[in-house]
């Protein structure tokens, strides 16, 4: 075979998935060409695509030594770069590549990619306007400056983005996806699941819109348990069962009593709300019968992510790695009970669980809600957030912690000042979830209450709240609800958390929206003394706040129907000696309860994981089978 025909075929092997031929033909064609500037490059391609991510920027920085000017090698390059999330490195290289080709506007909105990346958005911004110049119907480039907007909270400048690449290509879901997220945070419920609905006509193997689908539904008093559970097993059907011809018997060894290999894979190992719920659980895990390996799909990490990293005995960066090679990992890693921590929220990676790679599968702490996979065995809840009534409708085993959440709140958190009404002489409720959890009927209730307590104040804090179009159109809802705008007070982002934890200072008493109440926000709540009143509903997703106030053993301040809800409002607004009581002893009594007690509620997590895996023993055949 000549030369050239072996590196085309070497190619098409690439090209059509066989990998380990297409590996030994360019190893081949570079045993006799070593300075073969294409076989370096594919073969670097390759082996960044088998995971091999530092040996392919070696072999492609090899073909640019012979080829400096080569703009497919240069390209190539940052994207690996990029993908291994050496965004510094890629910058550098697209800035040659732009240099090279200053009028291709793809240069420049690949340069705008990575400048997004590293978090430099105004820097983005002009890049993408630079692509745009180049090409004015790029709806690749509408649409992620449209991204580059919203982070920036222009968000009517963001929407007219997306729009404008979805009229320049109608078929394109990207924008349709980015809709959705810019009406979540606008807090418009229906046009967000509407928009994600609609991925799932043009594409329904979305298997993100329809979990984003799911995400939006559980803000809805009409969709009960039943329903959000079926939908989930719908994802389930359409995009995960496929992979059930896929599974293996797993062959780890069924010794009840070893040490357990614990995986976690999260997108959020970063400073996000969730990892103040599962960062305990990994921080303080019993290293002597547990060893923690995190898979991680950070794109920006941060000092969050550092300190679990340091926690974890093993931890692997799988941003951008398939479903299907990360499932061979975790395989390979011998792990033998795999943790969700993202349910159906954002960068969940629900079809690895679907291949189970793993003995024992749970999903626990982050969107807590169920997954609907008949491959994952367990959904770590409590009795209040999942009544006994309610368990049938869910794929998943139950098994009950002493609270569905826990949260240890940072080190930073704030010194807490005197109830705040004792000086300002009035009251402020308040409330810190997201627009989006707050419903017109929440609102008419706010207002009740604001009603019945003539000279208190309304409290909201959102980060969609530092666009000005989203705050006229709050206030007109506040307006229709009858809150005037002189009793409330809107706040947007904060600079830092600890800035955020702040704004907690000048609340008296927390209000929890429904049916989708708070999680984080009630916790962040009651740790700057802020007691919350809850209304739960029949879902896992409107009782996460009671779940928390009966763990803490405040469940007085939980209303069994709407009237309650606003009654326990209005009275202990009228009570401002037993308000100081609260906010002086909130943080004790919060450490000591199930809630709050780390090293308690770690415990219990590890004493589940040793029942899972002790039974998964007695199925296999195991001969030292323990008891709990």
């Amino acid at each position: 075979m000549k030369r050239g025909q072996t590196l085309q075929l070497a190619l098409e092997h690439h090209q059509s998935g066989r990998l380990a031929e297409a590996q030994a033909l360019y190893r081949k064609v570079l045993a006799r060409e070593p300075r073969n500037a294409d076989a370096l490059h594919l073969l670097g391609l390759l082996e960044h695509g088998i995971g091999n991510g530092a040996r392919g920027i070696e072999l492609i920085n090899g073909a640019l030594q012979l080829q400096p000017a080569n703009a497919l090698f240069l390209d190539s390059l940052a994207g690996t770069l990029q993908d291994l999330q050496r965004f510094d490195a890629a910058e550098t290289v697209l800035r040659r590549l732009v240099a090279l080709r200053p009028g291709e506007a793809e240069a420049h909105k690949k340069l705008a990619d990575v400048l997004h990346d590293l978090g430099r958005s105004e820097e983005a911004e002009r890049s993408y306007r630079q692509a745009l110049a180049a090409r004015p119907a790029y709806a690749e480039a509408c649409n992620n400056l449209g991204i580059v907007l919203r982070d920036l909270n222009r968000l009517e400048e963001a929407e007219a983005m997306y729009r404008q690449a979805i009229q320049l290509k109608p078929g394109f879901t990207d924008p349709y996806m980015n809709l959705g997220i810019l009406h979540e945070r606008a807090g418009r419920v229906e046009e967000a699941e509407s928009a994600y609905r609609r991925v799932l006509e043009i594409d329904p193997d979305a298997s993100i819109a329809h979990s984003c689908a799911i995400f939006m539904m559980d803000m809805h008093a009409r969709n009960d348990v039943r329903v959000q559970q079926q939908e989930r097993r719908e994802w389930y059907e359409r995009h995960a069962k496929r992979y059930a011809s896929e599974l293996r018997d797993h062959d780890n060894d069924p010794d009840p009593a070893r040490r357990l290999r614990i995986g976690y894979v999260s997108a959020d190992f970063r400073r996000h709300a969730a990892a103040y719920v599962f960062g305990p659980v990994i921080r303080r895990h019993d290293r002597r019968d547990f060893e923690v390996i995190c898979y991680s799909s950070v794109q920006r990490e941060d000092e969050i992510t550092a300190a679990l990293r340091s926690a974890a005995d093993g931890w692997r960066s799988v941003t951008g790695t398939s479903d299907a090679a990360l499932a061979e990992q975790i395989g390979r890693d011998r792990i033998d009970i795999l943790v969700d921590l993202s349910g159906h929220s954002a960068g969940n990676r629900l079809l690895v669980f679907a291949r189970k790679p793993a003995p024992v599968q749970v999903t626990a702490w982050g969107h807590p809600t169920g997954t609907g996979l008949a491959t994952m065995d367990c959904f770590f809840a409590d009795p209040v957030a999942l009544p006994a009534e309610q368990r049938g409708y869910f794929a998943e085993q139950i098994v009950d912690l002493p609270c569905i959440l826990c949260y240890e709140p940072p080190s930073y958190l704030p010194a807490l000042p005197p109830l705040p009404a004792l000086a300002a002489g009035r009251v402020t409720f308040g409330c810190t979830n997201r627009l989006e959890k707050i419903t017109d009927e929440v609102l008419r209730h706010w207002g009740r209450i604001l009603s019945a307590v003539p000279d208190a104040r309304l409290l909201m804090k959102d980060w969609g709240l530092s666009d000005p179009a989203v705050r006229s159109w709050t206030l007109q809802r506040l307006a229709r609800a009858g809150i005037a705008a002189e009793r409330v007070q809107l706040e947007g982002s904060s600079s830092a958390h600890i800035e955020h934890l702040k704004i907690f200072r000048q609340m008296d008493i927390g209000l929890n929206p429904f049916p989708k109440g708070g999680e984080i926000s009630t916790a962040e709540a009651l740790w700057m003394g802020v007691p919350v009143v809850t209304l739960p509903g029949e879902t896992t997703p409107s009782r996460m706040s009671a779940s928390i106030m009966t763990a803490i053993g405040m469940s007085e301040w939980i209303a069994r129907n709407s009237d309650e809800y606003v009654d326990i409002a209005v009275a202990r607004s009228r009570d401002l000696a037993s308000l100081a009581r609260v906010r002086e002893e909130l943080r004790g009594h919060l450490a000591r309860s199930a809630f709050g007690d780390m090293a308690r509620y770690t415990a219990a997590v590890e004493s589940a994981y040793r029942a899972l895996w002790q039974r998964w023993c007695e199925k296999r055949g195991g001969s030292r089978a323990i008891s709990q």
